[in-house]
């Protein structure tokens, strides 16, 4: 047995990376957990290119011009947060499964009912 055969045997296999599926800008703007997007994530959401999102950031500092949607630079990370994404398209921020039995008990008590 010469040293590649047992160099081959010894090496342990590499896991092959599966991708993750692209999540969609409703699901991003609907999920509670979600605190930031990247900008290119954020330009999806409001529907305009990258390139366009990325000019505008350089520019303005802002990710929008009109609706001055503030960018975050934290390191090498360009960061958007979601809650200004969805104030500007007045978008609901979602409810968490926490929110919404406070809210269920909150309304039973008004109800009168405990």
């Amino acid at each position: 047995m010469n040293t590649t055969e047992i160099k081959q045997e010894t090496e342990t296999p590499r896991k092959s990376r599966t991708a993750k599926p692209k999540r969609t800008a409703v699901e991003l703007l609907n999920d509670p957990s979600i605190v930031t997007v990247s900008v290119s994530q954020a330009a999806m959401i409001l529907g305009i290119s990258k390139q366009t999102a990325h000019k505008t950031f350089h520019e303005t500092g802002y990710l929008l011009k009109g609706n001055r949607i503030p960018v975050l630079v934290c390191g090498n990370r360009t960061i958007v947060s979601i809650e200004h994404i969805r104030a500007a398209l007045d978008y609901p921020t979602p409810l968490t499964a926490e929110h919404l039995s406070e809210l269920e008990r909150v309304i039973s008590i008004r109800n009168g009912r405990i």
